[in-house]
């Protein structure tokens, strides 16, 4: 059975949108398919247009694509009218109307649809801006939809009538067929007109333009992002795999290049493609973009076939040190449902595979004519496929081999899946629970398990804690876990531990002898690394008395190279009779006290203090394992601060925004741009008065963002600390915790109570607001809200965001939010981000 739990981990996936995702369009070039389209009039088809949008009159059922959508070169002879956008208006945040002109978009202008209904929006009082740079100052007679009942002008925004000749305005419909002025008279109704130029037009003069068609658009305020979910893919119990892609069949969209790239993906799905409800419907992929373009700390990768409702395969591969591109191949392969993937041959093995006959996600045995083509799996994209086999309607073609061996694809135990699902699971920054352990007997399990060396297995130790070779792709339950009475036959190599060695405090070696912990040796792991921690200057604890008072001649991982004695603390060498020391890894035998037992044979001191090697009190071990323990908040000391006052250092600083630095603030929050390798001193620390010119980013904090409690917002101003805004931080991202469903608390006492028309980091980024709470962004002049940074060189709105260099860093100055334009909003000096990780 398949569980799966709800891990409130927020991404920018806007969720709970009207419509098929087939209505929507980038028609800003802004990379993001937004704007949904709700109708459009056609030129010169002898019905009225005005009527097709009240209503549907004369519209048809059924429209041809070119009706439908932004493909302008094929012709469309009907009105379209989209009945479920326009009859169920609601929680629309913007409305675009398009002007079409051979064959592409000439003019728009764009309205507020806050608190408008499908025929009000179109007004002076909604007007935001558009091509023409005088409509917004001037005055109109007509600026409606309804126009100008009377002569059947409709969507008309006209400025004076002064007689046929001098009649004078910006964009009309000439919805009848017999109109009154001469102007209107160019062919068959309805007849598009519109000032070609950046002005209004008088109608009789030559600028005025024919159009082919008018097109609405819709946006709407996006909903809180709804929660991850993570899942139980392997029934383990533990649901910890994160969707990362889901190629759906026949949607007539490439799968792969909806996987490479967001912008070929569709930015509203259904709920249904992203969770693992297979009996609802599900109409395109689905990317998640979040994991896809941030690829790292990757553990292992998930291929879920799913067919009839459930999932019928699966193949597993290993995800560390892979891209988003390269996890799928024969390298990094672990296991699947075909028993025979693993020892058989294939001659194409990748996401991309086969270009030529766009054959993707393509596991293949072999090819010999279509007749007798082999494989496992292929998602098959060609408009014109080649082979029998790979037909079966609109492109994606999704076939798998049915059994647990490949399948010959035209004759063979093969089937047609709905889709795959790509998983991942991904490696907490400091590793799963299952790694921790109570070595002490403290009560705590805070040791995490890194390394084991296991004696007599014919492998280096040496080469295994270096590098991992020797060590098998699956190792035994018993070698990564402190229950010593099972078999172990290998070493054990924590990779994830060892090669992202950071923030270390200690480090405990334990020697393990007849199924116990016999000896442990304590270090220091500050400003250490995974090889030089292992020595003299490092040792906070020993089982023997002497070790910290003797001279040693080795006291190494590495030891010593010649004799290959690993893991060595020595005192002296005087011959092999005489050799003195505490502990050693043989890795190959020279002396006689070094031939007992096969390699590696783990000798220790079995008493208090050094032994000789030959004639001292010396046992063989059975193990050496390494643990390291965190310090209980990660970070240095110096990032740590009392934000507010109580006498308690908790606070973590991961962000300073500075205002007039002339570089973006949401670029150097997100990734690190133009961020200053070396920042002044005063950039990271709260000593608010002295200068700092540029933003800073604690990357180790950001890009580790793991085990966060709480995450504070805070705004300086006049060297001291203004305001602040506390978020919930349990399971959020470095990106999502700034939304109104994680507040907790603020300077602000109406932040909780009032609704937002933005609350996120990213805010609006068509007009380049950050760290943006906003309350309404309508007009200028009535633009109110908490906290904005304007972060463009030339902002493109209103007078309130051209105040200084920016970035702009505006805040409501009182208790409640201000209007932008108003002396209530201040600017700040810079926004500040701090973290408080949970015990």
């Amino acid at each position: 059975m398949l569980f799966w739990v709800i891990a409130l981990v927020l991404l920018p996936i806007v969720l709970g949108t009207p419509g098929s995702p087939s209505e929507y369009f980038d028609v800003l070039g802004t990379g993001r398919r937004e704007w949904r389209l709700a109708f459009r009039g056609s030129a010169h088809v002898g019905t009225s247009a005005f009527w097709a949008y009240k209503d549907g009159t004369n519209c048809p059922k059924v429209v041809p694509k070119p009706c439908t959508n932004l493909d302008f070169k094929w012709p469309c002879h009907h009105h379209y009218r989209n009945s479920d956008a326009l009859d169920n208006w609601s929680n629309v945040q913007e409305v675009l109307l398009a002007v079409v002109a051979g064959g592409k978009l000439v003019k728009i202008i764009r309205f507020s649809g806050q608190g408008t209904n499908y025929l009000n929006w179109f007004g002076q009082d909604k007007y935001l801006d558009s091509s023409w740079g005088d409509i917004g100052s001037v005055h109109k007679n007509f600026f409606s939809i309804y126009g100008d009942n009377r002569l059947h002008r409709r969507f008309f925004i006209n400025q004076q009538y002064g007689g046929c000749d001098k009649d004078t305005g910006w964009l009309v419909c000439v919805d009848t067929p017999h109109p009154a002025c001469p102007w209107e008279k160019r062919g068959a109704f309805p007849l598009f007109l519109y000032a070609g130029g950046h002005n209004r037009e008088t109608w009789s003069q030559r600028n005025v333009k024919s159009a082919d068609a008018i097109i609405v658009f819709l946006r709407y305020t996006p909903s809180p992002a709804e929660p991850e979910l993570l899942f139980d893919i392997l029934g383990s119990g533990r649901a910890d795999w994160r969707l990362a892609f889901r190629a759906t069949a026949h949607v007539g969209a490439s799968a792969y290049h909806a996987y490479l790239d967001a912008k070929n993906a569709p930015t509203l799905t259904q709920r249904a493609c992203k969770t693992l409800d297979f009996g609802k419907p599900c109409a395109s992929h689905y990317r998640n973009s979040a994991i896809l373009d941030n690829w790292s700390n990757i553990h292992e990768v998930l291929v879920a076939v799913v067919d009839y409702g459930k999932i019928v395969k699966k193949a597993r591969f290993r995800g560390k040190g892979t891209t988003y591109l390269s996890w799928f191949g024969r390298h990094e392969y672990l296991d699947s449902s075909w028993t025979d993937l693993v020892k058989e041959k294939t001659n194409f093995f990748s996401i991309r595979a086969d270009d030529r006959n766009f054959r993707r996600f393509f596991i293949n045995h072999l090819y010999a004519g279509c007749a007798k083509d082999i494989g496992w799996l292929v998602v098959a994209e060609n408009l014109r496929p080649r082979c029998s086999w790979e037909k079966n309607g609109e492109i994606p073609v999704i076939k798998y081999a049915t059994g647990h061996t490949k399948e010959n694809w035209t004759y063979g135990k093969v089937k047609f899946a709905d889709a795959i699902l790509i998983f991942v699971k991904v490696f907490p920054p400091r590793g799963f629970p299952e790694e921790y352990f109570d070595v002490l007997g403290s009560g705590t399990r805070d040791w995490r398990l890194a390394f084991r060396g296991t004696a007599s297995v014919g492998k280096s130790l040496f080469l295994a804690y270096l590098d991992g070779r020797g060590i098998p792709a699956v190792v035994k339950p018993a070698c990564k876990n402190l229950d010593f009475k099972w078999p172990c036959d290998s070493h054990y190599r924590n990779s994830h531990a060892l090669d992202n060695w950071s923030n270390i405090q200690e480090v405990l070696v334990a020697i393990v002898d007849d199924g116990v912990v016999v000896k442990t040796i304590r270090f220091s792991g500050r400003r250490s690394t995974f090889l030089n921690w292992f020595g003299a200057h490092f040792i906070l604890e020993s089982p023997w008395a002497d070790l910290r008072k003797v001279k040693q001649n080795f006291f190494s991982i590495r030891g010593d190279d010649i004799n290959h004695r690993r893991f060595f603390i020595n005192n002296q060498y005087a011959g092999c009779e005489k050799d003195i020391g505490w502990l050693v890894v043989v890795e190959r035998s020279r002396c006689p006290w070094e031939k007992d037992a096969h390699t590696p044979i783990i000798k220790y001191a079995a008493g208090q203090t050094r032994e000789n090697w030959t004639k001292g009190q010396f046992r063989n071990a059975d193990a050496i394992l390494v643990f390291l323990k965190y310090p209980p908040g990660p970070g240095l000391p110096e990032e740590y601060f009392d934000v507010l006052e109580c006498g308690l250092k908790e606070w973590r600083l991961a962000f300073r925004g500075t205002a007039g630095v002339g570089t973006s603030v949401y670029d150097a929050y997100v990734e690190g741009k133009n961020v200053p390798a070396l920042v002044q001193p005063a950039c990271k620390t709260m000593n608010w008065n002295q200068p700092c010119h540029s933003h800073y980013r604690n990357s180790d904090a950001l890009d580790n963002w793991f085990n966060v409690h709480e995450v504070l917002l805070g705004v300086v101003d006049g060297g001291s600390l203004v305001k602040i805004v506390r978020f919930d931080g349990h399971y959020t991202t470095f990106v999502n915790w700034f939304d109104q469903g994680r507040y907790l608390k603020s300077s602000w006492s109406d932040l909780f109570l009032q609704e937002t028309n933005f609350f996120s980091l990213a805010g609006d980024p068509y007009e380049s607001r950050r760290f943006f709470m906003s309350f309404t962004s309508d007009a200028c002049a009535k633009a109110s809200g908490w906290l904005v940074a304007v972060d463009a060189l030339k902002p493109k709105g209103c007078a309130w965001e051209k105040t200084g260099k920016f970035p702009i860093l505006k805040y409501a100055a009182g208790p409640k939010l201000a209007r932008w334009a108003s002396e209530k909003a201040r600017d700040a000096d810079a926004i500040v981000v701090f973290i408080k990780y949970a015990k």
